[in-house]
């Protein structure tokens, strides 16, 4: 079987940081672990994510807004 290198990342309901891995795998049975990391956010961060994904979540439909836009540009 073929196998390939793939990064996940992830922000639990924490919302305390980013968890990266790299695993290798075959999509289907193997996954080799290889490296973890966790990049946490700054403390005066977090409450403008929580507030942009409250935004978020009242929305009805995707849409530009000017909170969520100063998150993303912030987290990047």
């Amino acid at each position: 079987m073929t196998t390939r290198l793939a990064i996940g990342l992830m922000s639990g309901t924490s919302m305390d940081g980013i968890d990266a891995a790299l695993v290798e795998t075959d999509g289907e049975g193997v996954v080799n672990p290889i490296a973890f990391m966790f990049f946490p956010y700054e403390p005066d961060f977090r409450p403008r994510l929580r507030a942009a994904m409250a935004r978020a979540l009242e929305m009805h439909a995707p849409a530009r807004d000017a909170l969520i836009d100063a998150v993303e540009q912030e987290s990047t």
